[in-house]
């Protein structure tokens, strides 16, 4: 074939884009003979940890609908969001629609990691600690739909519908290291540093508390994530390790590469806490080679005792101004 296919983003989920698997196209084309099959790595743009199947999945959200089930308290009315157009408040609306519903599906993706937690038997602290990020997750997903109730145009009262949930994966040191590597140490750091990357031109009040209360507890998740997965090494040992520096190597070649500025970006998204694609992107290029890479190192090298000792500790302050 040609030059690699690119993929833009499903149509309907703004926030959610993938780049091409090299890789895992080569083993699946060989696999079946067919020399159309792509795959791809998948990137969601929004809060939380991810709830996946498999490394190659999209993440599972539950859609969207009216119902009085699921919402944070109502916010008073403002006058910067009664003025905006309805295609304005429309986009608004549909961004914290899937923030909303990432962080919903964090509740389960959460619930699921205290199941496989048990199953090797963690240590008390892992499991409060995920437990409590569990219970975070459902007031960031009532916020975030609360939120989009304000931008809606009428004023309608959003949730999340059924969400079919992935059973507990297989109970073994290597599952539980890879799991937790992506879907913690990369996916929560990375949704630490999009809120507070937000927060940078954001001037609704608002949407600043929200983003600021994200970014606090998504980088105390990233943190839990870091925790297990030092963890799991010590009590998994060169096959835990292996499957670690195995998931870090697939997650990096997929990285998405950097784009210039979004010229159709309105700027009044800004103010409201949207960044444009380039600045989605870049915030996903800075977390791993600010955040995630010098850690993967500093925990696997001859210094993994300290980076044990240092991950709670995990924050994104220093690339968040970078």
């Amino acid at each position: 074939m040609g030059d690699d296919p690119a993929y833009d983003g499903l149509s309907k989920r703004p926030s959610m884009q993938a780049s091409l698997n090299q890789h895992g196209t080569e083993l699946a084309r060989a696999r079946q003979g067919d020399g159309d099959v792509c795959c791809y790595h998948w990137f969601e743009y929004c809060s939380g940890r991810p709830l996946l199947e498999s490394a190659s999945s999209p993440p599972r959200v539950a859609a969207s609908c009216e119902t009085q089930s699921f919402h944070g308290d109502p916010m008073p009315p403002c006058a910067a969001v009664e003025t905006l157009e309805p295609p304005m408040r429309e986009s608004l609306r549909d961004r914290w629609l899937a923030d909303a519903a990432a962080e919903h599906a964090s509740i389960a993706a959460f619930a699921r990691q205290t199941l496989e937690l048990v199953a090797l038997g963690a240590p008390a602290d892992l499991l409060a600690d995920s437990q409590r990020a569990s219970l975070e997750e459902i007031e960031h997903a009532s916020a975030c739909y609360a939120m989009a109730r304000r931008f809606d145009p009428q004023g309608r009262s959003l949730g999340p519908g059924p969400l079919s949930t992935p059973g507990v994966r297989p109970s073994a040191w290597a599952q539980l290291v890879a799991d937790t590597f992506v879907e913690g140490c990369v996916a929560e750091t990375i949704a630490a540093l999009r809120a507070e990357r937000a927060l940078r031109d954001c001037t609704d009040e608002p949407t600043r508390a929200l983003l600021s209360r994200i970014a606090d507890d998504e980088s105390r998740h990233a943190a839990l994530a870091w925790r297990t997965v030092a963890w799991a090494l010590r009590s998994g040992g060169e096959t835990a390790k292996h499957a670690l520096l195995a998931a870090a190597h697939e997650f990096a070649r997929g990285l998405p590469a950097a784009t210039a500025a979004s010229p159709d970006h309105d700027d009044r998204l800004r103010a409201f806490g949207i960044l444009d694609r380039s600045a989605e992107r870049r915030v996903w290029i800075d977390g791993w080679t600010e955040i995630v890479e010098p850690m993967l190192r500093a925990l696997v090298g001859p210094r993994s005792r300290d980076a044990d000792q240092g991950s709670s500790t995990c924050s994104v302050s220093s690339v968040s101004s970078a």
